[in-house]
């Protein structure tokens, strides 16, 4: 296994979890 591998995809969750949030919060 890459370590490579396991950032990118950890750090692409990170992004489209902090996205959800700032959506959620301007909606309320």
């Amino acid at each position: 296994m890459k370590r490579e591998v396991n950032v990118k995809s950890w750090a692409m969750w990170n992004l489209f979890y902090f996205s959800l949030r700032v959506e959620s919060s301007s909606l309320q």
